[in-house]
This record gives C-alpha cells, structure tokens and sequence, in this order.
C-alpha cells in the first residue's frame, strides 16, 4: 500500500513539473517576442505590434489566402488588414483563433509566424499585402 501512494506521489510531483515546465517555455517564448518589439520603436507594421488579435476574416482557407482584419488590443483604433497565404491547416488554425478571440503575436520574417497567445501552437504564412485602416489621427 505504501509504495502504491509513493508511487502516486511520484507521477503527481512529474506531471506537476511538466506543466510547470511548459508555463515556464511559454513566458521565455513570450518574454523573448516581446523584447523583439521593443526594438522598433512606434511600430510602422501591424507585423511589428507587441500582439494582435483577428476581428474579421474574409476568404476560406482552402483557397490558399485570406484577407484578415486585425487590431492592436492595447490600442483599438489601431487597425490592419493582412493578405495572407499559406497551407490550408495554417489559415484553418488562424479562423479558429478569430472563433476564440486569441491574440496573437508575431515574429516578422519569411514567412511570418503567428503564434497564438498564451501556447506553444504558431502557424507560418507569407504576408502579401498590407493595409493601415487605423482611424485618422490616431498615432502612427
């Protein structure tokens, strides 16, 4: 009996320490795309805001692109449309995230990786048009 609950004990304190494990990745993974932001100043790309959350999609994923409507959530008039292109998977995984209002970061490139908030689950697409709809006079 003891070794059952020695034995219990020991796979309670390992699945502790994964989780802990996988929240500890996911800030590094976090703390590391946010640094990279701070290098740009006053963002000029919706690619460069600290994170972004999709407020509308328009195109289907089998397509192969999609055009997405996104905001800065710490500044909501601050506002972007993206053509985006890639696999049907990733833009099927970027619908999803919209369903459940995730936001999303960042990490400019070729392609581009978005990676959902909060999770290790990132998605590479290629930007191929960008467009500020911010509101006039909002900054720059």
């Amino acid at each position: 009996m003891a070794l059952v609950a020695a034995s219990v004990l020991v796979l309670a304190l390992v699945g502790a320490g994964a989780r802990l494990a996988r929240r500890i990745r996911i800030g590094l993974v976090e703390a590391e795309s946010l640094a990279s932001k701070t290098a740009f100043g006053h963002p000029r790309s919706a690619l460069e805001w600290p994170e972004c959350r999709v407020t509308d999609i328009v195109g289907s994923p089998e397509d192969g692109s999609m055009l997405m409507v996104v905001e800065w959530p710490a500044h909501p008039d601050r506002r972007a449309a993206l053509l985006v292109s890639g696999d049907a998977g990733a833009l099927g995984a970027i619908r999803r995230w919209q369903a459940m209002d995730a936001h999303l970061l960042t990490e400019p490139g070729r392609p581009v990786v978005l990676r959902r908030r909060s999770s290790l689950s990132k998605v590479e697409v290629r930007v191929v048009a960008e467009d500020d709809l911010s509101r006039p006079g909002s900054e720059r």
